[in-house]
Formats: C-alpha cells, structure tokens, sequence
C-alpha cells in the first residue's frame, strides 16, 4: 500500500466533507476520496447574468445544532441568511387555484384548501384511537389520523416537495418518524406537535429558520473542501474497501490507475448504488439492501423574468402541487422572494421541479421538450406572461432516496455496523435523513463514534 491513514472518507459530498471536518478537527489523519472533479456532491451554485441558481439543494433549515455549530465553526456567520419572513407562506394547488396552506390549527377554520367537513375531521385528530400496522405508508397513517382528504392535499404535495416521492410508497417510520413518535408518546399528532412547542420555547428555541450563504450553499461546501485541504482527493474513484489486518485497505482509481491506501477506519459516504458495491464481499445481504434502495428522479428548471411579465406576487417559499391535481410539474420555490441576490434588480427568479417517482420519465425529455412543458404549467398558475429571460435546466436521475417501509431497518443496520465490523461506518442521506442539516447530524455522530473507537484526543 502507497500510504496509511487514520480514516478514509469514500465520497466528498456534504456527508463525507462534513464528517472530515469533524476527523481532521479532533487530530485525526484523514482522507476523502471523491470520484467527481470537485468536491461538493450534489451541492453546486450557478451565478451567471446577475441570476443565483442552485443546482441542488437551495436551502436547509436549522433544524439541528450541530449545522448552527458548523456554520460558526468555519467562520461563515456573516455569510449565513435567512428565509424572508414572507416565505412563511406556502400555496398548494386545489382545482386549478393556488391556496395558502394554514400554517397553525386556527387558520383550519376559514381555509380554503379544505373542505368544512375535512376540516372537523382534522381537528378531531386528538380523539383518534392509536393504530397502524407495521409497515403502514405516510398516506395510510395520514388518513387515519386526520381523513382522506388530510392525505390528499396535506401530506402528499409535501411528500412531494421533500422526497419527490409518492406518499402511498413511503414508510411513516423511516421518512416521518416524528409523527410516529407523537402517537405512539402522546396519542395523537396534535397533542404531540404542540408538546414539543413547548419543550421549544422553554428551552429558548422557536420554530427553526430557513438557512442558506449570500452566495448559495456552495458558501458551505467549499468552505469545508479548502478547509481539508490537500486531504481532499477528486477525481479518485473507490473502487473496493477489503480487511487488512487490524485494519482496512481502500482501493481507487485515478486517471486510469490503480493505488492502494491504508486504514485504521474507512466512513461509506457515497450514493447507495456505490455504497452497495463496496460491501458486496463484506455484508452481502446489506449490500442487497443498498442495490434495490429506490431514488427519485427529478429535473429542475431555472426560470429568471422580468417582474412585470409575473402577475403573482410571489409572496411566499412556493407552491406545492397534490398528485390528485394531475399536473406535470411537483411544485415551483419562489426563489427570488425566498433570499436575497437570486436575482437582478427588476426581475424575479423561480425554480420548477419536475418528475420524481410521478413522472421519472420527465428528466429524459430534451431541454426544449422539458422548459416547454414547465414554463406551460407555470405561465397559467402564476399569471406569466411572455418567455423567461434566463433558462437553466438540472437533472438527477437518482436524486432522493425512498424511505420505503422497512427501511429504517436498514437505517439500523447501517448505524450498528462497527459493532459487527470493526472500523467501518457510514454517512449519508440514506442513513440519517435527506436534509442537510440531516447529513451533517449524521457525520457529527459518526464522526464521534470513530475518534472514540481510535482514541482521538479532541
């Protein structure tokens, strides 16, 4: 072997780069190994025409501490923004209209979003009996806590929104387990929400802020890959991870050869799919999990127009779109109202999502084929008229895995891994929760669990 380190990072995204960072902070000899030309991952900005895009994520919210942490331990407290306070406000799609969704239990009363007698069932939630079976999807534990309509135009356009996915396939324990904990601790999910408020506000805290960089959330990731260093390798390609004595043996491809590197401890960092083919000879039936753990595709456009073209007032984060409303968009972030210098004076900026587990066909329609089928849904939900001034199209044919039921199974097996494997752990979406804010808690966690097994002194 060329060399040896403390720990080896396969994959530098912000899971991998996150989980360095915290390594190389307590003493820790470390390496990352990311096979794209930069680090990142799936977290890239464009700036171009005075226009701010992100590729991928475009915010996270502060809903852990340990991303407040990171943000102030790399210096980035002043490049750090905040959502506009109008994007407390969320539309959904009802028969054809876009509606604001009721942000607190009163507004249930006079909103138009559901029906008078969705709403009575909604707020008779408290006095559901607890249920479910094992296994039970978002869609089914919605319905039964708070009526069809509730699944409908409530939890689906969100499941949208987050996963991309499709509310009757995803698992309430993996991918909300939260609302999971509220029935099971408090008997209902009302009862539950307004408890942990509570516990918020006497601990200091209230509901957590939208976080993102004056110049994207690249501001984040590039911070993290310079503070690495020359510890971050790109273009390396993992390859294969075996046992080699006390120890581990990590192999990656470069330009077309072949090296070898030592150590004490390798963190799986990667896409599932990757991930999987590391652990073939290792867990083959884990590796089996990883294969067959189903991603969303989806596809988005940037949309930039001149503010008079827009009849909306945009006076909200976005809007959401049910899958019952039969649309061929997942929803828009009104991504100029949202934070600052997203776009130039006297213009105004949108991101459309498209496809995901509805459509995944979509992210394979051309560029034209995909803006004329996005700016066609928009122009007629938000009042657009004329063609955009600035058009950017990004596409992710496995974007966002699927909590499916019975994955937080694998969640487990994930996490308890080095007490069957000594050395070996894993941080990624897929084994904490698809946020950032989620892949930074996760390589916080991991991170302490491998300083404390090779006795790191910070």
């Amino acid at each position: 072997m060329n060399t040896t380190r403390d720990v080896v990072v396969a994959g530098g995204g912000i899971s991998g780069l996150a989980c360095a960072h915290y390594l190389a902070a307590a003493g820790l000899d470390v390496s990352v190994l990311e096979s794209s030309p930069r680090a990142g991952g799936v977290i890239r900005t464009r700036e171009e025409h005075g226009f701010l895009s992100e590729v991928g994520p475009n915010s996270t919210l502060e809903s852990k501490p340990a991303i407040v942490e990171l943000v102030e331990s790399l210096g980035l407290g002043e490049r750090r923004i905040h959502a506009a306070a109008k994007a407390k406000k969320r539309f959904v799609l009802r028969d054809g209209h876009l509606i604001a969704l009721p942000m607190a239990p009163p507004g249930l009363l006079s909103s138009k979003l559901f029906s008078f007698g969705a709403r009575m069932r909604i707020l008779r939630e408290p006095f559901v009996p607890r249920g479910g079976e094992e296994g039970e999807s978002v869609a089914a534990f919605i319905e039964r806590r708070f009526g069809r309509e509730a699944a409908d135009y409530g939890i689906d356009p969100f499941v949208s929104g987050v996963y991309a996915g499709d509310a009757t396939r995803l698992g309430v324990a993996a991918a909300f387990g939260m609302l999971v904990d509220y029935e099971r601790e408090a008997g209902s999910v009302i009862k539950g929400a307004i408890r942990a408020m509570k516990a918020r506000r006497r601990e200091g805290g209230g509901p957590p802020k939208m976080l993102s960089f004056d110049r994207g959330m690249r501001v984040l990731t590039d911070a993290l890959a310079q503070g690495l260093g020359g510890r971050v390798e790109t273009g390396a390609e993992c390859r294969g991870i075996a046992r080699a004595g006390d120890g581990w043996e990590v192999v990656f491809e470069r330009n077309g050869d072949r090296h070898e590197i030592g150590a004490r401890a390798v963190v799986v960092a990667t896409p599932a799919p990757v991930a999987a083919g590391l652990m073939d000879s290792i867990d083959a039936g884990l590796a089996t999990s990883l294969r067959t753990l189903p991603y969303a595709p989806v596809a988005s456009v940037f949309l930039g127009y001149d503010r008079e073209a827009v009849s909306h007032p945009l006076d909200g984060f976005g809007f959401l779109v049910p899958s019952c409303e039969r649309r061929d968009i997942l929803g828009s972030i009104f991504s100029s109202s949202l934070f600052p210098g997203r776009a130039p004076e006297g213009r105004v900026a949108l991101t459309v999502f498209a496809g995901g587990v509805r459509r995944p066909e979509v992210v394979e329609m051309s560029d034209d084929d995909l803006v004329a089928m996005v700016t066609r849904e928009t122009d007629l939900l938000l009042g657009i008229r004329g063609a955009p001034v600035e058009v950017r199209v990004s596409r992710w044919r496995s974007a966002i895995p699927q909590f499916v039921p019975g994955h937080e199974k694998t969640m487990e097996r994930l996490q308890g891994l080095p007490g069957t494997v000594p050395g070996l752990y894993f941080a990624s979406n897929y084994a904490g929760g698809i946020s950032v804010a989620d892949c930074v808690e996760t390589a916080a966690r991991v991170s302490a669990e491998v300083g404390a097994a090779l006795g790191a002194s910070g």
